[in-house]
């Protein structure tokens, strides 16, 4: 059985696919599939919302059940910030590297005189997993806190 995970990230695949193994499902990406198929906006407010959003609309055009997430930083002290925009935050588009690099220069930078002590931050991840038909089969949201 396959399992479309919706990730063009192979890291990702090498993740969970020792996990899907062991339950006889191999897990594919985007990657193979990603011209043909525009990208949805990930337009929700919420982490868990932007996951549902992918793997609705991913399950759909592919006629897969497909495994997405939504994951990010959220800063006590930035109000939450960068959160679902985590992957955007500084708006530049490009290549993953340079995207990340440059997230996390305007996080430090926004952090510049904020003391140690009041730099918690969390981790979150979303996860949703749907069918073609419309169903979600199976949602999960994690935390890992921590300071920045």
């Amino acid at each position: 059985m396959q399992i479309l995970v919706a990730t063009t990230n192979p890291h990702k695949l090498e993740e969970i696919n020792p996990v899907f193994r062991e339950f006889g499902i191999e897990g594919i990406g985007l990657s193979p599939i990603q011209q043909q198929i525009p990208e949805p906006d990930e337009n929700q407010d919420t982490f868990l919302g932007n996951a549902e959003l992918k793997a609705l609309y991913y399950a759909k055009e592919t006629r897969k059940i497909c495994l997405a997430d939504d994951s990010g930083l959220v800063v006590d002290a930035l109000s939450g910030r960068p959160g679902v925009h985590s992957a955007r935050y500084a708006g530049h588009t490009g290549a993953r590297a340079e995207r990340d690099a440059a997230n996390n220069a305007k996080l430090l930078h926004e952090l510049t005189g904020i003391p140690e002590a009041e730099r918690r931050a969390r981790f979150l991840c979303a996860m949703c997993c749907a069918s073609p038909d419309g169903r979600i089969i199976a949602v999960s949201e994690g935390a890992f806190g921590g300071a920045i």
